[in-house]
């Protein structure tokens, strides 16, 4: 897998999400079976789902580097943007986060400013 550390931001929707998916399969996650992948997309993200992922990120890796969580996020409530905040901040070690959101702007500075922006080239990850 590729040297990626903390979490990544990536303005796209839902074709973005699954080119996401595609290109880490490339890189050696696998999409089915693997405990270490948590792919998920959302309507609407809040406190609860936060929870979940900030209870996941603590747990160690099985088969990979990483426990890499790969979120569409269409929708995110305050509440669980400042619940997340912490985990994205600081992740621990083997936690590896991407969020695809239609609107960064959407999210709370604190939480842009915590995130790298990563673009996709989906014609480049088509072809290979």
């Amino acid at each position: 897998m590729a040297n990626y550390v903390g979490a990544y931001l990536i303005r796209g929707g839902d074709i973005h999400f699954h080119a996401l998916l595609l290109q880490l399969e490339k890189e050696g996650v696998t999409r089915t079976g693997s405990p270490d992948l948590y792919a998920r997309s959302y309507r609407k993200f809040g406190v609860d789902e936060s929870h979940d992922i900030v209870s996941r990120a603590r747990t160690r890796p099985v088969d990979l580097k990483h426990r890499v969580f790969v979120m569409h996020i269409p929708g995110i409530t305050t509440e669980a943007q400042n619940a997340l905040l912490k985990t994205i901040e600081e992740p621990a070690a083997n936690a590896l986060f991407f969020i695809v959101t239609p609107s960064p702007e959407m999210l709370l500075a604190t939480v842009r400013s915590r995130v790298q922006p990563m673009e996709l080239n989906l014609k480049k990850i088509a072809s290979s």
